[in-house]
Parts: C-alpha cells; structure tokens; sequence
C-alpha cells in the first residue's frame, strides 16, 4: 500500500524518454540568373552560380515556400518579363533578390507600357528586393486573378524593399461619361487603373468578402523613384472591386496593415505623383 508505481525501464537506469523531434525548418531551393555569366544557360536547372539562367524567360515559373531567386548584381535584362506564381509561408517566404557585387541588376521593360517587368501572380509571403525595374507600365506588379496559378486568396503579407524604379507609365485614369466605372481597370490586361513602379492589385471580377481583405500586410521600405506615374500603388480602381463595368458599393475591408517607410520620389513625367 505503501509503494510507488515501477518506473519504466529507461527511467529507472536513468535516461529520459525520447522527446518529440522539433518541427524541421522549411527550406527551399536557391536559384541563380546572370545574363554576364559566360557560362549562362537557360537549359540548366539554374541551381548554381556557376551555371545560372541567362533569361528572365527562364526564370519565369512556379515557386515553393523557401525559394529563392538571385539576380546577378551588374546584369541587365531588357525587353525580359519576370513572371513568378507560388506563395511562401510565414515560416519560408518566397524570395526575389540580388547577389554579388556592383550595381543593382537593371530590368527593363524596353518601353512596353502593357506590361510588368516583374509579375507576382497571386503572391503571399513574397519578398522582392535589391532591384532596378524600368521601362514598363509597372515595375513589380503583386495581383491575384482567377485565372493565374494557385488560389486568388489576395494580396498577402508582400515585402518590397531597396527597389530603383523609373520611367514607370503608360496606364493611366480614364472614366466613362455618366458614370464612375473606369473601363482600363480590365481592358490593359493588368487590372491596373494607373502606373506603379511598384503596384499591387486584384481580379475585379472577384469581390471582397466581409471577411477577407484586398490587401493585407504590405510593406514598402526604401524606394526609390524618378520619372514614374507613380512610384508605389494599391489599385483597387477607386476603391470598388467588382464588374468594372457595372460596380456596387465599395467592399467593406479593403486595405489594413500597410506600411510605407522612406519612400523617395523626384522628377515626375509631367502628370506623375
């Protein structure tokens, strides 16, 4: 009556039982453009600096939690489209970034006002930083929409930090007579109602629900920009998300936790902000 219970065998020759293993850290692949790098090569698999892509086509594909894509600094990449589909997680962002030394690596969009140097299709958890973007009707476009790759569940904890943008044009406000509807929103291809070095927008075709948001947990931090129509941008076409040619009422929520940090704008194009 007086005794304990036998303690288990390890216990008792005095080790501790197995803890559980702490979770793993996810991880992802690190991948490698440099346009100067005499050993370039679209065929490879771009998992190497000493034998990264040479293109931005290249580059162009889905991304997993972890991944990183690194540009080299001193490259140049003109008339070339980044587009990039995949979310991160809290734990493992996507990342987009330079590598190496020199100059910002210089994306240009070779006077293409219909299109986004950088195109982040349906993005969450996604970091882009260290980049010269120019040339192009945005800079890096962040935009959800049905038809890209994965869930149009917005626009999701984006970061966007030390980017040069300029010479960003081309989508500007149009209005219709009689109504506040803007008909560019849809008809450039980009869902954008103005030009953003860098810009985040959505499907209107996809309303925002009570519970959700258009945007949520975007950071702007050291940007710099000249001769743009604007330099940063939430477009969300006045504020309405929905048929662009027939719009309700605004949605409930649309935009929280956003934050703009050393932002610089100088020499607009005549029309800029």
């Amino acid at each position: 009556a007086g005794t304990l219970p036998a303690m288990p065998a390890a216990a008792a020759a005095g080790t501790l039982p197995a803890m559980p293993a702490a979770a793993a850290a996810e991880t992802g692949t690190t991948y490698y453009v440099n346009s100067s790098s005499a050993t370039c090569s679209d065929a490879a698999g771009g998992i190497s600096s000493g034998q990264p892509w040479c293109s931005l086509a290249a580059a162009s594909k889905a991304y997993h939690s972890g991944d990183r894509l690194l540009i080299a600094r001193g490259s140049s990449y003109t008339n070339q489209f980044l587009t990039l589909s995949g979310q991160g997680t809290a734990r493992a962002r996507i990342t987009v970034a330079a590598y190496g030394t020199g100059d910002k690596p210089k994306l240009s969009g070779g006077s293409n006002p219909g299109k986004a140097v950088v195109l982040l299709q349906n993005p969450s958890y996604v970091s882009v930083s260290g980049l010269e973007l120019s040339d192009a009707g945005a800079g890096v476009l962040a935009q959800y929409r049905a038809s890209f790759p994965g869930l149009p569940t917005g626009n999701r904890s984006l970061v966007f930090t030390d980017l040069l943008v300029h010479n960003i044009s081309g989508i500007g406000s149009s209005r219709v007579n009689g109504g506040p509807q803007d008909f560019a929103c849809h008809s450039n291809g980009l869902d954008l109602w103005q030009s953003g070095g860098v810009a985040v927008t959505g499907d209107f075709g996809i309303p925002v629900a009570s519970t959700s948001y258009f945007v949520s947990g975007v950071t702007f931090r050291n940007i710099v920009g000249h001769n743009n129509l604007n330099v940063v941008n939430i477009d969300t076409c006045d504020g309405r998300v929905g048929n662009p040619d027939a719009p309700g009422a605004p949605a409930p929520y649309l935009v929280r936790n956003v934050t703009v940090n050393n932002v610089n704008a100088y020499d607009g194009d005549g029309s800029g902000y």
